[in-house]
This record gives structure tokens, sequence and C-alpha cells, in this order.
């Protein structure tokens, strides 16, 4: 696959990973998010001119990308009410503050390091 192609690849995939993430702020339709993704992916292959096999190798590993992504997210997601509750107690636990921060810092370098592999 020549590099434009496979940063075409990332890209859509990137695209793909979005959706869930802004449907996670209010209510979710799953089937609109289903539908989305799969136009997507049809997109993509149509585009790409990918064969079976190029299909069946690249589409897993985004999945599997997917899914830690939305995990991270969620987890960014209580991270951040735990901080802002830390924030709002009197006398603050600095510590725990710290720590909270600390982890979030952790999160958001695993989120930036997850970018697909589709080597």
């Amino acid at each position: 696959m020549s590099g434009r192609r496979a940063a075409v690849v990332v890209l859509a995939a990137l695209i793909a990973l979005t959706i869930p993430a802004a449907a996670g702020r209010g209510p979710r339709d799953v089937r609109a998010e289903r539908i989305i993704e799969a136009l997507l992916v049809w997109r993509l292959v149509d585009e790409l001119n990918l064969n079976e096999q190029q299909i069946a190798r690249i589409f897993p590993r985004i999945k599997a990308l997917k899914e830690l992504r939305i995990e991270l997210g969620r987890r960014k997601i209580t991270l951040l009410r735990e901080l802002r509750d830390l924030m709002q107690q009197q006398p603050r636990n600095e510590a725990e503050i710290q720590a909270r921060i600390t982890e979030l810092d952790q999160l958001r370098g695993q989120i930036a390091n997850s970018a697909p592999s589709l080597r």
C-alpha cells in the first residue's frame, strides 16, 4: 500500500473513531452511528480500491483501535469528573488532586500513542 493510501486509511479511521466520541456527549443513537460508520467504511474501501485480503487485514485493527479509544475516552471523562469533584471539596486534598492530574496526563499520552499501526 502506498504512503498516500496508508495516510488516507489512517485519516478515515481517525474520522470514524471520532463519531462515537462525539455521540457520547449527548443521547446516543446507535443505529445512526452504525450507518455513518458503514458509509465511511464503504467509501474508504471504494476510494482505495481495497481487495478482500486488504480489507480483512486493516479493518479488525481499526475496530480494535476504535474500542481502545472509546474506553480511554470514557476513562478520561471519569477522571475529569473526579478531578472537578476534588477541586470543589474543602479542604482540598492536594495529593489526591495531583494524583488525578498525573493519571489524566498518562491517559492523554496513551490516547496520543494509540495511532493505528497498519503494518
